[in-house]
This record gives C-alpha cells, structure tokens and sequence, in this order.
C-alpha cells in the first residue's frame, strides 16, 4: 500500500488534506483516482489506512480509517552523532541509518573533519536537504516516526550529549579491545542509546578521551579500517542484530 506523510495527527474517520510535494506526487506520478487506498503516516508514531475522497488541483483529500501506533519503530531509541564527512557522503549515511533504525542523526565538527560547514543559511540549507532525505527513507522503510536531523554540534556540545546518555558507544579504529555486544550487555534495558562515529580523518586520542570522561564505551569494529560512511551503517546493522530488531518479524 502507498505511503504518504501527513502533517496533522491522524483520528478515524477525518479528512485529512495532503498537499505539497505529497500530492503532486499522488497526481502527476501515481495517478491515484477516487476511491484507491494509501496509508497515511503523521511522522509522529501513528498510521492509518485511508481511502482518496476527493482531488482537487493543488490537494487531496482521504478519508482516514483505524489508527494504529508505533509501526516500524525500534524499541530502543538510537541516536548516531556522525563525524561530518565531505561531499555528498552525509547524504547517503542519513538515508542508511534512517533505514536501520535511527532515531535521530546529528552531524559533529571534530577535528579531523575535512569537510567545513558554515554556520547560517548554508548550515540551515544542508539541514533541510538531510531532514528531506530522512523523511523519504522513513517512507520508503515503512516507519512511522521521520526522525530528526539535528544541527551541527561540537565537540564540547557533543560531550554535553553523551552525558546525558544511560550508554554511549564509540566506535574508534585505534581501539584494540571493547567488544561491541559486551557494552550492550550491561546497558539498561530499553534505554536511549548513542553511537558515534569520526570523519574520514578519524577521531584524535583527546577527543575519545573527552568523550570517555562522559562515561562513554569506546569498542572496535574489528581489524579491517571502513570508510567514514560504511562504519555507522556497519554499527547501526551490528547493534540492531544484537537488540533483536533485524531477527523475525
């Protein structure tokens, strides 16, 4: 069944109004008629299949059925603070993890970054081209929450993050022990989670250092090197195998 996100919280038997690039898709690419079934996702945890009631030049209307909560979510919620990597490759890591279930993604200025975000309009445009890819691959992996890009972040801002987490893991090439499933195995049961990952240059022995005063785990991925954009895809898939969310259905 289609999926389309609306912008309303969704109750049985509403109307509910889609426009915006929503309904220029349904229009001009789907050719969706009166009468053809979707399923309408608020991006806030609820979905509900809906019937097309009305089109209108700009809009279309569905009529909303039951509602159900949670569709697709991870039980843990996982939030993965990426190094910011250059070129398109931030692009690409937010659609995978969004795939894989993040919850939400915020890119980090470390030291090593090649890439260099200007903070203002260019920052604020990366953002809504990031959080547009996270809201198409939520669709596209059948979720029912769009979960957040957030701004980018330093070191000390991310520190400050760590904290607050009942468990941080970080994932260091230079790490010769710290196995990945022994700092998920104390960790509290169903507590927020957060993964961090360096840029292409990798994370410098006094930012782990910072990081690991905040109580963080720092683990290996191994003995092979991956790439800044493959490692936080390897670590999501590896953490969400170990939780139970990529067994059955």
């Amino acid at each position: 069944m289609r999926r389309f996100f609306v912008d309303e919280p969704l109750k049985e038997g509403a109307l509910v109004r889609v426009t915006g690039s929503e309904a220029r898709h349904i229009l001009r690419v789907l050719r969706m008629q009166a009468g053809d079934e979707a399923l309408l996702v608020d991006g806030a945890g609820a979905s509900a299949p809906a019937r097309l009631v009305e089109i209108a030049q700009q809009a279309c209307v569905f009529a909303a059925g039951p509602v159900q909560q949670g569709s697709g979510e991870p039980r843990r919620p996982i939030t993965l603070f990426m190094g910011l990597p250059k070129g398109d490759k931030m692009d690409f890591v937010v659609q995978k993890a969004v795939e894989l279930g993040a919850c939400a993604v915020v890119p980090v200025r470390m030291a090593r970054c090649v890439a260099r975000l200007d903070a203002g309009r260019d920052e604020e445009k990366k953002r809504a081209r990031w959080q547009r890819i996270a809201r198409e691959a939520a669709k596209q992996a059948g979720r029912a929450v769009v979960p957040e890009v957030g701004a980018c972040i330093d070191l000390s801002a991310l520190c400050a993050q760590l904290a607050a987490f009942p468990r941080a893991i970080v994932a260091w090439e230079e790490a010769t022990q710290g196995g990945l499933k022994a700092a998920l195995m104390d960790a509290p049961e169903d507590a927020p989670l957060a993964l961090v990952v360096g840029p292409e240059g990798g994370m410098s022995f006094e930012e782990v250092a910072r990081m690991a005063q905040t109580g963080a785990r720092t683990v290996t991925l191994g003995r092979r090197i991956l790439r800044c954009e493959t490692a936080p895809l390897a670590l999501l898939a590896i953490v969400q195998y170990l939780l139970g969310e990529m067994g059955e259905r």
